[in-house]
């Protein structure tokens, strides 16, 4: 009896050696909870600046609430865009209009929520509390970022093609086959596609007729809604300090509120006066709030304007990135007859091994 105990006991230990050393080679460094985690958030695209605070501020509340302010140990939020006149390079850290928020939070060591638990918790939290609002996590300790190699996301999904108008009819129909995938949380689109815009069709006849040229409609309005740095820059250097400051010239925002407002805006001219209303049609309308390039045809024609597709993945130790891979593969396997190729961005061999990794799939046609 003795022996055949001491022979179960070293069986178990033998599967459970052979079990471990299975998964060994899936990561370079660990997946470990450092405490620390970043988030994304994107109120819907426009959304003023003043707004996207205050649902930063709430998305901040509903954390404390969850985790309890006591285990914060620090938050930094970051809401809108950089202004053009900081020299901030955005590709340390990138939003895509004021809509869009990033935050980092680190929590105590003694926190009992974090982790994966945290991160479904919060994302019911959001949904509830936060309809509106797409929400996505990303890595936020120096490891993680270093290993997903660029990506904000575990899983990005590009569709290549000339046309942005087909790249998004087609990301239509990979998204909804991605969502089945019942691992995949935070499936989004990586960029704005109905940025709101107002277009002002300037009728060259007419404006001639007022001594006015397209250009002159063009500065005329840029003044009028934004300012005139963006077409005169002009600065002031303090003798006393040295520093150097713009004079720029501003409409007040409250004097502009409607294209009723925008029509009445009188145009710069050598000439007789003229409305804005008199030469040009405004009226509202959309626009790509980010254009990606990837690359060009050998003709230089543009054919790397591309939709993304980011997502996360639950449970990353459960799913690991070859079951990702062969779980959007068996996917988008009916989409393939519509794509003129697809192809899979084969990833370094560094990056094959990291389980948190990103990969990438791409649709072109």
């Amino acid at each position: 009896m003795a022996m055949g105990r001491c022979g179960s006991l070293r069986n178990r230990r033998r599967r459970s050696a052979l079990f471990h050393d299975s998964l060994m080679h899936l990561e370079i460094f660990p997946a470990t909870d450092a405490g620390q985690f970043q988030l994304r958030l994107r109120a819907p695209t426009g959304t003023r600046i003043e707004r996207t605070e205050v649902m930063t501020l709430k998305a901040l509340d509903i954390i404390k609430q969850e985790v309890g302010p006591e285990n914060v140990a620090i938050e930094s939020d970051f809401v809108g865009v950089q202004p053009p006149n900081y020299p901030i390079n955005t590709i340390f850290l990138f939003t895509s209009g004021p809509h869009e928020a990033v935050m980092l939070v680190a929590l105590k060591p003694e926190a009992l929520l974090h982790g994966e638990e945290l991160k479904e918790r919060l994302r019911q939290r959001f949904a509830k509390d936060l309809p509106n609002v797409d929400v996505s996590f990303e890595a936020g300790d120096i490891i993680s970022q270093v290993m997903s190699f660029g990506s904000a996301t575990p899983i990005e999904v590009a569709l290549q093609g000339p046309s942005l108008a087909d790249n998004r009819a087609f990301a239509e129909k990979v998204r909804a086959e991605l969502a089945k995938i019942s691992n995949f949380r935070d499936l989004q689109y990586g960029q704005p596609f109905n940025y709101p815009t107002v277009q002002v069709n300037v009728d060259r006849n007419r404006a001639g007729q007022f001594n006015l040229t397209v250009n002159d409609v063009a500065k005329s309005v840029v003044v009028a809604t934004s300012s005139s740095r963006f077409i005169e820059p002009n600065f002031w250097r303090d003798p006393v300090s040295g520093n150097g400051f713009q004079i720029q010239v501003e409409i007040p925002q409250n004097r502009v509120r409607s294209i009723e407002d925008l029509n009445g805006l009188r145009l710069s001219s050598d000439g007789p006066q003229a409305l804005l209303r008199d030469v040009a049609e405004v009226k509202f309308g959309t626009t790509m709030g980010e254009v990606d390039r990837y690359q060009h045809a050998a003709r230089g024609q543009p054919y790397g304007q591309f939709a993304r597709l980011s997502t996360s993945v639950m449970a990353p130790r459960r799913f690991s990135r070859r079951s990702a891979a062969s779980a959007i593969r068996r996917a988008v396997s009916p989409l393939q007859s519509e794509a003129k190729f697809l192809r899979w961005k084969k990833p370094s061999a560094a990056c094959a091994s990291a389980c948190c990794s990103p990969f990438w799939l791409s649709f072109c046609y």
